[in-house]
């Protein structure tokens, strides 16, 4: 079951779930509405899901 989830998580929809998030920083970027502070919890967003997504499958023996 852990597997499963790491494994959609890791798939297509978490790398268009970080895509999306990436676009709508250069979105607000563009019209000035981007802080630091919102560009830095977006990717930090992106790297714990990516980790602890790519950690749970490591741990319970996911290929």
């Amino acid at each position: 079951m852990v597997n499963n989830i790491c494994t959609f998580i890791l798939g297509p929809f978490g790398q268009s779930l970080a895509v999306l998030g990436i676009v709508a920083i250069g979105i607000s970027w563009m019209f000035g509405r981007a802080s630091l502070g919102l560009v830095a919890g977006v990717v930090g967003g992106i790297v714990i899901m990516f980790g602890a997504s790519f950690l749970g499958q490591t741990l319970t023996g996911g290929s």
